[in-house]
This record gives C-alpha cells, sequence and structure tokens, in this order.
C-alpha cells in the first residue's frame, strides 16, 4: 500500500499533470527582490487586442496591483484570518477574482470587490504608433460609480460607470496616443463598487 501511494504521488507530481501559478512562482523567486512590474501573459496590439481583466501585470501590492487585503498576516500581526482573493480563483495574490458562471469561455473569470484607490496595471506592446481607444466591460454594483484609465503614468480620462449598473456593458474612452513598443494601462477605482471582465484595445484609422 505504501509503495502504490508513493508511486501515485510519483505521478501527480509529474509536470503535466500539474498546473503551472506563474503569480506563486514570480511571487516567490522574483518579487522580493524586485518592485519592477512584468506582464502576466505577453500582449501585442496590432489592429485591437483583448486583455482579460484577471490577466494584470505581475509584481508587489501598490505597484503592478493595488488591493486593501493582499494576504494573510494573521500570525505576524495578530488577529482573525483574513481572505485576500474573495473568489478563490485563478490568482494566489490580493486582487478578487471571481468565476463567470454564465460565460460560455471555460476560464471565463472577472475582477470585483473594488475599493476607492485600488489599482490594476496592464503592459502591452503596440506595434504600430497612433491613436487607441479602450473599450471596458464593466458591471456596477452601485449607481455612480466611476473608473479612471492612465496609460503611461499619465491619467488621461475619468469613465462613469452609472449606466451599466448590474448589467454587462462596454464602456469606451476617447482616442488615446500611443507610441510603439511597450506601454502600461492602469485602470483605478476613484468611486463607488463594479465589476470588470475584459479590456479591448482598438486601433483608429
Amino acid at each position: 500500500e505504501a509503495y502504490k501511494a508513493l508511486m501515485q504521488l510519483a505521478e501527480n507530481t509529474k509536470i503535466e499533470n500539474c498546473i503551472v501559478h506563474r503569480d506563486v512562482i514570480d511571487a516567490m523567486l522574483r518579487q522580493p527582490h524586485s518592485d519592477k512590474t512584468i506582464p502576466y501573459k505577453k500582449i501585442v496590439v496590432k489592429d485591437s487586442a483583448s486583455i482579460k481583466a484577471a490577466d494584470y501585470d505581475l509584481g508587489k501590492n501598490g505597484i503592478a496591483y493595488k488591493d486593501s487585503v493582499s494576504g494573510n498576516y494573521y500570525i505576524s500581526k495578530g488577529g482573525d484570518r483574513e481572505s485576500w482573493n474573495n473568489g478563490h480563483t485563478y490568482r494566489n495574490d490580493g486582487v478578487d477574482i471571481y468565476k463567470n458562471e454564465n460565460a460560455r469561455e471555460a476560464e471565463s473569470v472577472y475582477v470585483g470587490d473594488f475599493e476607492k484607490s485600488e489599482f490594476l496595471q496592464y503592459t502591452f506592446k503596440i506595434t504600430e504608433r497612433g491613436t487607441y481607444k479602450f473599450s471596458l466591460k464593466m458591471r456596477a454594483n452601485k449607481s455612480g460609480s466611476k473608473v479612471s484609465i492612465g496609460i503611461n503614468n499619465k491619467q488621461f480620462q475619468n469613465l462613469n460607470l452609472s449606466d451599466t449598473l448590474k448589467e454587462w456593458s462596454w464602456i469606451s474612452s476617447d482616442l488615446i496616443a500611443l507610441k510603439t513598443g511597450s506601454n502600461t494601462l492602469k485602470i483605478e477605482i476613484k468611486k463607488g463598487d463594479f465589476d470588470l471582465e475584459k479590456i479591448k484595445i482598438s486601433k483608429k484609422y
């Protein structure tokens, strides 16, 4: 019985039978020694590209993302246990990620439980400089919710989500000039509470 259990353990731990959590590996090996952020997935925009909201950059809390509860520190700080990712899926840092049960895609998720001043950052590459539109698939949980879009560490505009209350809708920005090569998008919560599922970047011709 012990031999069979050991062989089953060996089978289970084969790399082809495991799920690789890149965010956990990055948090353990790179992030303690670097404040740099890196893309969670490679995103290249030619004419357009779609980004899953949960695919924000890899990096420390306050740099790649900001969440008010980013870990369970009950041992070092005392007090009760805390849940950091309230959706308990997809990634293992402070951002609250939930399964989208009604979606057709098998791995459809969205980010929720946003609070004021929290943010997500995305790094992507542009193949040709020009003007681009950003569209966010969002669902407001409170009327008057507001989010800001920043590009390359500059705040460009605020988007009001009051018209998307409790329904998934696309909210689009004005056209924004982007440079060839690496760019960053920062989505910051200004007011209210909402869910974010996808981001589309589209070139204007």
